[in-house]
């Protein structure tokens, strides 16, 4: 099958805004440029019961009118169990991490609930998509129907720059050593608490030692010079998918150090100036230290334009959409 005659229809959780769901905005992108015909459909609350009904009838008036062949919820929990009941089409899932990982920042209940759902929601898709090993080991059942493959970089976004222009670009100092954490709008799971203490802990080797913190606030488009602009990417979040910050400091070639999570082991494998350390102050700020003593980029580039780019992330998704029609 030519995968531009496959017509897809992706069910985002989330609102209008530029940055929500930046990352999914941008797959889908990636798959329109390869040919595949892609359209989207917001949902626009996942606890409103309200809106919940009011999106049911938008959703099945829209399949009714177009053509589509597959639909793909681009989340577990309440998204993939609402598509799976508003639709009777083939239903792709990709699981991103807090859909099928412990959230210690949610309430109990509420995790129970979306951790249920989206194993429920499992049994009724043609195909899952895991942005890592480790979340797929988390599913319960249907494991011979789902695809590891990460979320892509958009490398026409996201590359090397010099350091000195993003700095001059944002107005900072040229010269203060810099450390980038993202604490996004759920700081106490990326760990901010863990992120300071091992800043502090360089501080003995580096006491003008900075820390920038992206809170959420700052506009997608602004992140590449974040990323170009600083010496080093601190990550020390409980639990991940396959983190996106860490693959977008990779594609900036900015060095990283990270806890053990999601997939980044297996993203840093033999890369230069990326390194996983134990999950302690002391453990963290040494490996800062000996990276931000090395002062040099990392090479990650080369990993993400060779094998994570959106262009080649849509490839492999378009080939689960093909063997999803295929097996109809």
């Amino acid at each position: 099958m030519n995968i531009k005659d496959v017509k897809v229809l992706h069910v985002v959780p989330g609102d209008t805004s530029p940055s929500a769901m930046v990352f999914v905005r941008r797959q889908i992108s990636g798959l329109v440029g390869i040919g595949v015909n892609a359209e989207t459909f917001i949902l626009r609350s996942r606890t409103s019961v309200a809106s919940l009904v009011t999106d049911a009838v938008s959703l099945r008036a829209l399949l009714k009118t177009g053509a589509f062949q597959i639909i793909h919820a681009q989340f577990g929990t309440m998204t993939s169990f609402f598509t799976g009941l508003c639709a009777r089409l083939p239903l792709v899932i990709t699981f991103r991490g807090s859909d099928l990982n412990p959230c210690p920042t949610m309430p109990q209940f509420r995790w129970a609930a979306g951790h249920l759902m989206s194993q429920l929601s499992a049994t009724r898709a043609a195909a899952a998509i895991c942005v890592s090993r480790q979340l797929c080991d988390r599913l319960w059942w249907s494991t011979g129907r789902v695809h590891i493959i990460p979320s892509g970089i958009d490398t026409t976004a996201f590359f090397p720059a010099a350091q000195c222009d993003a700095r001059r670009r944002l107005g900072w100092a040229p010269d203060t050593l810099t450390v980038l954490f993202n604490a996004g709008a759920t700081p106490a799971g990326k760990r901010k608490d863990l992120a300071l203490a091992a800043v502090d802990a360089a501080r003995e080797s580096f006491p003008g030692l900075r820390l920038v913190v992206l809170d959420g606030t700052v506009a997608p488009s602004q992140v590449p010079d974040y990323l170009n602009a600083s010496d080093c990417l601190l990550f020390t979040s409980d639990w991940e998918g396959s983190p996106n910050i860490v693959k977008e400091a990779m594609a900036c070639n900015l060095p990283v150090v990270s806890v053990d999570v999601g997939d980044v082991r297996e993203l840093f494998g033999a890369v230069e100036g990326l390194v996983v350390a134990d999950r302690t102050p002391s453990a963290l700020g040494r490996a800062l230290t000996d990276v931000l003593c090395r002062r040099q980029r990392s090479n990650g580039s080369l990993v993400v334009t060779k094998q994570l780019s959106t262009v080649r992330i849509a490839h492999r998704i378009a080939t689960v959409y093909e063997d999803v029609l295929a097996a109809i």
